[in-house]
């Protein structure tokens, strides 16, 4: 460059400028170290990773700026369990203890690798089932080895630490511990059984609860024992036919369970109809038939039967009454049976409403006309229209015209008209009934 200047003086003074720009530098840096390790630029130390900068002088005073991408690299740690039985060998060394094996490597990326090795030996002490060595036949022991292992092998199948073991003999297990070392046990079971023998009475009569089961003989049961009646402790004693479970259980709780049955003797039957009809002042002869032949027997009530103690009575019942038969066998034993008599109390009764007692024989005398039911006219009275009495006559027997009214008062003949009856009819069932009305008068 030239510039052209003046002096104090008023003089001119030429500049001449030669002029060198030198650039700024940029330098890029990718870098990796290992875990405790440093890098450092100009001042400035680094030890983790990260993206830095740093401006330095270059040798002609100018700045130098360093772009840094420092990566530190990880020192590999690698941990592994190994686990082995007593006995076994690690590297061709016998293992007899637990050990921490530590070894320095170097890994891939160039740093440091430390292996942790630790051998875990197991040492399987000797294990011991536990659990009953008896159990109750028909039951069962609960017997178990320790508990913590991953697999358990008995010798009847099952694959758990407690089992149910229900048949006596040897039971034998083998466990298998985290790292597949095993170790065995064995327990050998008895199987306790109650024996017992009963015998029976039946019940006297059917459907008579006095039965009983007695026990002859128990054998194999330990101190005292309960025994059972359809599970409840009861006596053995006034039982009716059917089938019981007895259950004797000992101081063990072993038990024995038989079931046992009571039969009813042979059912007393009489046969004979429910019901049958007759009209008043008839009877029936009572005809039961038996299936066994009775030892004595009795009919109630008494009233209207030829005999109360012999099979087939004479029934004339004036109403209808309900017999009851008991008859005995000679143990006993007994059955009733029961028949309805219906006494038919039809009461027919008829009074003429006219009679003409002109002495010609027909309806010259007027009563009262009825059937069988009828014991007795207890009262039939007539009256003339002023109501004067002109007839009565008390207890005869119905239908007889002779003991009716002829027409006649006082011994003459009452003119034709109407006249007012009052009749009192006692029936054979006790009961009396009252008739009114009138009757025509015809000369």
């Amino acid at each position: 460059y030239s510039n052209l200047l003046q002096t104090e003086e008023g003089c001119d003074s030429m500049i001449n400028l030669v002029l060198t720009v030198r650039p700024s530098p940029v330098t890029l840096l990718t870098e990796s170290i290992c875990e405790g390790e440093s890098f450092s630029v100009g001042l400035s130390t680094y030890t983790e990773s990260g993206n830095y900068t740093d401006v330095l002088s270059t040798l002609y005073g100018c700045d130098s700026t360093i772009l840094l991408n420092l990566t530190v690299l990880d020192s590999v740690v690698t941990r592994q369990e190994i686990g082995l039985c007593m006995g076994d060998t690690y590297e061709g060394v016998p293992v007899t203890a637990d050990s921490l094996i530590t070894e320095l490597l170097t890994a891939a990326n160039g740093c440091d690798s430390t292996a942790i090795t630790f051998l875990n030996v197991s040492d399987l002490d000797a294990i011991r089932i536990s659990g009953s060595t008896t159990f109750c036949a028909g039951g069962f022991s609960l017997i178990s080895a320790p508990e913590g292992f991953s697999s358990y092998a008995w010798s009847n199948g099952d694959n758990t630490a407690l089992i149910e073991a229900d048949e006596p003999g040897l039971y034998s297990v083998t466990v298998t511990d985290e790292i597949g070392c095993q170790a065995e046990a064995s327990i050998n079971l008895e199987a306790l059984e109650i024996s017992a023998s009963f015998s029976t009475v039946n019940p006297s009569c059917f459907g008579i609860a006095d039965g009983a089961i007695l026990v002859d003989e128990i054998v194999g049961a330990t101190g005292s024992v309960v025994v059972l009646i359809n599970g409840v402790e009861s006596p053995l004693v006034g039982l009716a036919a059917d089938t019981f479970e007895i259950t004797i259980i000992d101081e063990r709780s072993c038990h024995y369970t038989e079931s046992i049955s009571l039969s009813n003797p042979s059912l007393l039957t009489i046969t004979q109809e429910t019901q049958l009809e007759i009209k008043i002042s008839d009877s029936i002869e009572l005809q039961p038939q038996f299936n066994f032949t009775p030892d004595s027997l009795v009919w109630t009530p008494a009233e209207g039967l030829s005999c109360t103690n012999c099979p087939n009575p004479i029934a004339s019942p004036v109403a209808t009454t309900t017999y009851r038969l008991t008859a005995w066998d000679e143990k006993g034993c007994f059955v009733i049976s029961e028949i309805q008599i219906l006494v038919s109390n039809r009461r027919d009764v008829y009074i003429p409403n006219a009679f003409s007692p002109n002495n010609d024989g027909i309806n010259d005398e007027f009563t009262v006309f009825g059937g069988e039911a009828i014991e007795i006219i207890e009262q039939l009275a007539i009256f003339d229209r002023w109501g004067e009495l002109v007839f009565d006559a008390a207890d005869f027997a119905p239908n007889d015209l002779k003991l009716g009214w002829n027409g006649d008062f006082l011994g003459k003949p009452m003119q034709s008209g109407v006249y007012v009856y009052f009749a009192k009819v006692r029936f054979k069932d006790g009961s009396s009934v009252i008739y009114k009305g009138d009757v025509l008068l015809l000369r």
